[in-house]
């Protein structure tokens, strides 16, 4: 028997052409597809990274992978494990690999048309998979960013952070939503950081700040290839990064989320379905920090609990220097329902300014929120407005500034069961206060709809007169007590 390579003919393999008179020819050119492939794995050792300590990463990457680069003096085999579990696009390799060899010598002694156009698209496979292997494994000497540092004093809250760690180390996806500045980042970098943490998931821990670029699909896309370390420079879509995020288990953040994740932002439903798909991944865990409550519906959402008093009070001493106690303070951060940027924000004015605790009362009892600004342009006021500028917020209309005014300017909030009498002139209103909710700018308690100390303080209109929708409610509550009583 004997091969002959030329054009193709009816039924036969483009490039060659069977015949049964040179056996030797059909086996060579097999054996240098072996080679080829061999060869790949080789060049693939030999670049990855020009010191021992990343070589050897790359080897273990590649077990990890499901297969394994025998380093002889003249050559490098693929050679399949049996401990490592392959990912979705290696499995069946090992199986192909360990029958390559008998297929050959079966085509060597039988020659039939078919039996060589069976092993040529097995070694078309197999090719095709070690391309896929190459560019995963030469991705994984691209290093994706490292996440920020962990925030240097981390106080409270301390049950809260090993109940997250539990959660990721069974790669449950998790949701942390609430308002600005109540914690959410800060709780996410220590989970990034946690001990537990990083023995877990190694240098695969990532970190992406999603209100650093415009939202959109391409967007996104990109700045996830980056931080991962995918090497893919325009992602069209996520099936360009599936190959690479389904190799190994990692630990994704997406910090402040909001800003993609927006039903009324650009490209949102295309960025819903991309981050619902990566909450999905078995070998992910996805941590999203949102102050919105659209995320994926498979995440864990976790209520963020507010900072106890000794917590509190050691932010603000942590920051303002002086380490004697003061009942002072401790009715300042009452006030502020232990807000963790406003408590920052509040000892970080007063340090700057050397005020006294008693000058400090003072000026909070002049300026209420006011103080709470830097001179880094770091301020209450601009993390309030970032909620309030949001598409979906927008898309509430004229009378959604207004009518959080209201709330603010009731000590306890609305009570729900008066919302319909109390805005009979605003249309939608349920769906509204629904929304307030849903974009944590308020929260239920006990029947009402209230909000954050320093956000009603913030919200609160100055001049009641110059508000006719909260003149207007004035009157309607009024009204219903003289008939009630």
């Amino acid at each position: 028997m004997s091969t002959s390579y030329g054009t193709s003919g009816p039924g036969g393999r483009a490039g060659y052409q069977p015949a049964v008179e040179r056996p030797t020819t059909t086996e060579q050119s097999l054996s240098n597809e072996i080679r080829r492939l061999n060869r790949t794995v080789k060049t693939l050792h030999e670049e990855s990274s020009a010191t021992q300590e990343k070589i050897d990463a790359l080897l273990k990457e590649l077990e990890r992978l499901g297969l394994r680069v025998d380093s002889g003096d003249t050559a490098h085999e693929v050679q399949p494990t049996r401990s490592a579990p392959a990912p979705t696009a290696l499995e069946g390799i090992r199986g192909k690999l360990q029958g390559l060899s008998d297929r050959i010598e079966n085509v060597g002694r039988m020659g039939s048309n078919e039996e060589i156009k069976d092993v040529f698209a097995l070694i078309d496979g197999i090719r095709d998979t070690i391309a896929d292997c190459q560019s995963i494994t030469l991705a994984a000497s691209i290093p994706g960013e490292s996440p920020p540092p962990a925030p240097r004093d981390f106080f409270g809250r301390e049950e809260f952070i090993e109940k997250i760690v539990g959660l990721a180390e069974n790669l449950v996806p998790i949701a942390l939503v609430g308002a600005g500045g109540i914690g959410k980042t800060a709780i996410a970098l220590t989970v990034l950081h946690h001990g537990r943490t990083k023995e877990r998931f190694g240098g695969h821990r990532r970190f992406m700040r999603c209100d650093q670029f415009p939202a959109s699909s391409a967007n996104f896309l990109r700045q996830l290839s980056k931080i991962i370390g995918a090497g893919v420079e325009n992602p069209e879509d996520l099936a360009s990064l599936r190959s690479f995020l389904s190799c190994r288990e990692m630990l994704i953040v997406l910090d402040n989320a909001e800003s993609i994740l927006d039903p009324q932002g650009t490209d949102a439903r295309d960025i819903h379905k991309m981050v619902k798909e990566l909450s999905q991944f078995n070998n992910i865990c996805l941590c999203v920090t949102s102050r919105i409550s659209n995320v994926p519906p498979n995440c864990k959402r976790l209520e963020i609990p507010t900072l106890p008093m000794e917590a509190a009070c050691n932010i603000f001493y942590n920051i303002y220097g002086d380490g004697d106690r003061s009942g002072i303070i401790d009715d300042l951060l009452r006030r502020l329902d232990f807000h963790a940027l406003s408590i920052t924000l509040l000892a970080t004015t007063a340090s700057d300014n050397m005020w006294s605790f008693d000058r400090l009362a003072q000026e909070w009892g002049e300026q209420r929120t006011q103080v709470l600004r830097t001179d880094y342009d770091e301020s209450l006021a601009a993390t309030i407005e970032l909620s309030l500028t949001s598409p979906s917020f927008r898309k509430l209309g004229p009378n959604a500034r207004d009518l959080l005014g209201i709330v603010a300017f009731f000590p306890r909030g609305i009570d729900e069961k008066n919302l319909d009498w109390l805005f009979l002139t605003v249309p939608s209103r349920k769906i509204i206060f629904d929304k307030f909710y849903a974009l944590s700018l308020t929260y239920r308690s006990n029947g009402f709809v209230t909000m954050l100390a320093p956000v009603r303080d913030y919200l609160s209109p100055s001049d009641p007169k110059t508000s006719p929708l909260l003149c207007a409610t004035k009157d309607h509550y009024f009204t219903r007590l003289r008939r009630e009583r």
